[in-house]
């Protein structure tokens, strides 16, 4: 179980290694004996409901990839009651992965999703499936929510050391707020076992494309705090609608470029084995430069 780095952007090494990462998906796509199958139900889990997540870690995975925890900062927050910012700040969306070793190298067997709420200086995992969640009626609202869109994450790709996951976002675009795909690619390195991620909004379309052109290498083990902009158009009675709040851009990371040609492997559905082994080629001599 690997330490989860709370609120910093540690990087385990220079972004050396996250090269030689990128070139490790690159060698394994190619050698391995690798699975190539979109929308694996077991290449994705729910993370199950009473799971803490500490500075340890989360029991029954090898690594937190991803603790998102939301703050409405940017819009009409002015307009907004107290009430309605407090839930929709109450959900943290937390992504782990289960990295395990097979004759000495790591592979990727699955990637877990869960939402979570605060629980003293941890968080705990909760669903409203199990029925225990305690976040009374409106909260449970917000949690029943927030699982439907979890029931639409897919798996874009899967192989032996690395699983792309697409799930459906809402970005802030100046001030509209516009549904996109975010696409994370996590990886395993094979001889150490180090996991590290990637992410990108993808705008649909008859000619998808990178939302603003680039991507972002996220830090090992990364708390974040999900900036959101609240659209009080979208509020009817003072409730808000499903489109009411959105991301603020990217999580913080390493950016880097993600122009043609390399934009058509990045959005490409459904993600070829040679769509990754072009896009894992060019993330090593991205990462290589920063």
């Amino acid at each position: 179980m690997q330490r989860l780095h709370w609120g910093d952007t540690k990087w385990s090494s220079p972004a050396v290694t996250v090269a030689m990462a990128c070139v490790a998906i690159t060698v394994g796509t190619a050698l391995c004996d690798c699975r190539a199958d979109a929308d694996d139900e077991s290449a994705i889990s729910r993370i199950a409901a009473g799971t803490l997540i500490s500075p340890d870690g989360l029991r029954g995975w090898s690594d937190v990839v991803l603790v998102a925890t939301p703050k409405v900062t940017d819009g009409e927050v002015s307009e907004v009651s107290q009430m309605v910012l407090r839930y929709a700040a109450m959900l943290t969306t937390v992504i782990a992965a289960d990295a395990h070793e097979v004759q000495g190298q790591y592979q990727l067997r699955r990637i877990g999703i869960g939402m979570a709420v605060a629980d003293g200086e941890n968080f705990r995992i909760v669903s409203d499936r199990d029925g225990e969640a305690g976040l009374g009626m409106i909260g449970r609202q917000v949690l029943q929510a927030a699982e439907q869109s979890l029931d639409r994450v897919t798996v874009a790709l899967r192989l032996a050391t690395a699983i792309v996951i697409d799930s459906p976002a809402l970005v802030a675009v100046g001030k509209q707020h516009e549904k996109v795909v975010a696409r994370h690619l996590i990886w395993v390195q094979p001889k150490s076992g180090s996991v590290s991620s990637a992410v990108w909004f993808i705008r649909g379309g008859e000619s998808p494309e990178v939302v603003d052109g680039q991507g972002m290498f996220l830090p090992e083990n990364f708390r974040e705090t999900r900036h959101l902009h609240v659209d009080v158009g979208e509020f009817f009675l003072g409730i808000p609608g499903p489109n009411a709040f959105a991301m603020q851009g990217l999580p913080p990371g390493k950016p880097f470029p993600l122009a043609a040609p390399h934009a058509a492997a990045a959005c490409a559905t459904p993600l070829t084995i040679d769509d990754f082994k072009s896009l894992a080629q060019y993330l090593s001599a991205a990462a290589s430069r920063q």
